[in-house]
């Protein structure tokens, strides 16, 4: 069914509706009912809280009213509640328009219509992250910022973006960060940034140098050259004049005499050039001080804080894109499972949902920078007559075992959970050869721990199979792969 439902201001929102979905106008904003979903369209800012949208999944915003759509996302974005800042936001457009690249940052996309079945995917990957969030206490060890700002591009699968921007603080703005401090706390987010990178949550990809004022890291600077004599910027360029007979060489000014020039060192009138002189660079000279010379000196200006300071006094500042790690997606991940969570994952792993995420990532960037990783199985392999000994003794063995290695990997490396008795380890940036050792190593310890625990037992063993993640890594056929070695699907 196609319908028309009026606003309060009286403008029409055209929407494609199924038949089973419905709307009613509730003051200045239009509830809609569309695939299985509450959905809150917002015309009048100033009538809606951040707390009325709890009730609804997903958020359409009037995005021709450019500021108020990004004072609302601000707030929205830097709420502390997660299914308030990772709800997903579109902007909706009744014309074409070329969108603010800030407005395009905070939201999760465009509509022609009220329609959100063009972005039901990625609303059901956004509703789906939240809810395994909401399963988890986390035990993140960062900033309670960067988490909210990690776990916003991992929930929409994007990049965090710098814009470039007249009205931001230095020129660049990271609009999801900034929507937590004022524009003028640039140290403090690139602090954040910057305690991520070391972390190795984050990769970093350059994109810019910036130069900012010293005092008070505005971009908005006023270059202007000086008198290196008085620092005056009121300065005239004029010719310099060289006279062949006497050497005397001076701007072309003090050549002047009534209508005449006249080399002001020996009295003798100019005639023509290359004749008796010439002019061999240009001079300046400042209207201040009189001073004439040839170089001057180069003087900022801060607009923001009004400091003035040489050119060599600016600090400079690299501008980056940044993307998520494996390690960094198992930061924000990871945690201790709330009481009723519907799942066994242990502390310190993740789901295969959640490394398959991971995996996919890591393939893409194996093939666009052409590095090398280590995928890596381990199965737990317990003989009949272990079984019948233990029971269900065996399982909580086979945790145990599983906990021990979990707490032997490298911090970077990344372990999933398949079944209790089956496992996957992520290995970024390093080699099969390298790996297959450490890991030769670390299995090493864990049987002498499973001997140790119920004897030795010829047929109770830990298999282990490793692949490389490179250039030429498809992931769907290592995916298979894992399936076929593993029998998990």
């Amino acid at each position: 069914m196609r319908g028309k439902v009026s606003l309060k201001d009286g403008s029409i929102a055209n929407q494609n509706l199924d038949s089973a979905n419905d709307s009613f106008v509730k003051g200045a904003k239009m509830v809609l009912y569309q695939f299985d979903k509450d959905v809150l369209f917002i015309s009048d800012f100033s009538e809606v809280t951040l707390l009325e949208t709890v009730s609804y999944q997903v958020l359409i915003l009037d995005g021709e009213q450019v500021d108020a759509s990004i004072k609302f996302l601000n707030l929205l974005r830097s709420s502390n509640y997660e299914r308030i800042y990772l709800k997903p936001v579109f902007l909706l457009y009744q014309q074409p328009v070329k969108v603010s690249p800030i407005l395009e940052e905070l939201a999760d996309g465009v509509l022609a219509t009220t329609s959100i079945e063009p972005y039901l995917l990625l609303i059901d990957k956004i509703l789906s992250t939240i809810d395994k969030f909401d399963q988890i206490e986390t035990s993140f060890q960062g900033s309670g910022v960067l988490l909210k700002l990690l776990r916003y591009y991992y929930s929409r699968g994007r990049n965090i973006q710098a814009i470039p921007s007249s009205t931001s603080h230095t020129g660049y703005i990271y609009p999801v960060l900034e929507a937590h401090f004022g524009a003028e706390q640039f140290v403090i987010q690139r602090q954040l940034l910057d305690a991520a990178f070391e972390q190795k949550w984050i990769w970093r990809d350059y994109m810019d140098k910036v130069h900012l004022c010293h005092s008070c890291h505005s971009g908005f600077i006023n270059y202007r050259e000086v008198c290196p004599k008085c620092g005056h910027s009121d300065l005239k360029v004029e010719p310099s004049v060289h006279h062949f007979s006497c050497g005397h060489i001076a701007p072309l000014s003090a050549f002047r005499a009534a209508e005449k020039h006249v080399c002001p060192k020996c009295a003798k009138p100019l005639k023509h050039i290359g004749i008796d002189h010439d002019q061999p660079t240009q001079t300046a000279v400042c209207l201040a001080c009189q001073h004439s010379f040839q170089e001057s000196s180069i003087q900022t200006y801060c607009y923001h804080c009004g400091e003035t300071a040489g050119i060599e006094d600016l600090k400079e500042y690299s501008v980056y894109h940044y993307s998520l790690t494996p390690a960094g997606i198992k930061a924000i991940t990871s945690g201790v499972v709330k009481v009723n969570a519907d799942t066994d994952v242990l502390e310190g792993f993740i789901s295969y949902a959640v490394f398959k995420t991971i995996l996919k990532l890591e393939v893409q960037r194996a093939n666009s920078l052409g590095l090398e990783s280590t995928l890596s199985s381990v199965r737990f392999i317990f003989s009949p007559d272990t079984i019948d000994k233990l029971g269900e003794g065996v399982d909580q063995i086979s945790k145990e075992l599983s906990l021990y290695i979990q707490r032997n990997l490298p911090t970077e490396e990344v372990i999933c959970m398949l079944e209790d008795k089956c496992y996957l380890i992520l290995s970024p940036d390093s080699q099969v050869d390298k790996v297959k050792a450490s890991l030769a190593s670390l299995l090493s310890s864990t049987q002498f721990l499973m001997e140790d625990v119920i004897g030795k037992d010829v047929d109770n063993r830990i298999l282990t199979q490793s692949y490389r993640v490179s250039a030429d890594t498809d992931y769907q056929e290592l995916v298979n792969s894992i399936h076929q070695h593993t029998r998990v699907k």
